[in-house]
């Protein structure tokens, strides 16, 4: 497990949906151990061409928030699930 005093980086780097920018496979932004802080530059791409400061432009940017969110929470129910199998066994 990387150490917690080096997950600063990967919240500001990782995402949890395109993965970890270090190819990290125990990064905590993918774990859902921490949410990132920024979008990586491919969540990014999805509204780019969108002129920034616009409601198109927060809209979209709520979309890609809600994105990671819903993929934090599986993230996290996917674990749960593992640790009570690894008991159940």
């Amino acid at each position: 497990m990387i150490p917690k005093d080096r997950w600063g980086v990967h919240e500001t780097h990782c995402c949890i949906i395109d993965g970890c920018k270090y190819g990290d496979k125990d990064c905590p932004v993918v774990l859902g151990l921490i949410r990132q802080k920024y979008f990586c530059e491919s969540c990014r791409d999805d509204y780019y061409y969108i002129s920034y400061g616009s409601q198109e432009y927060f809209d979209m940017e709520d979309k890609v928030w809600l994105k990671i969110d819903k993929k934090i929470k599986k993230v996290k129910n996917e674990t749960r699930i593992k640790k009570l199998n690894r008991i159940l066994k």
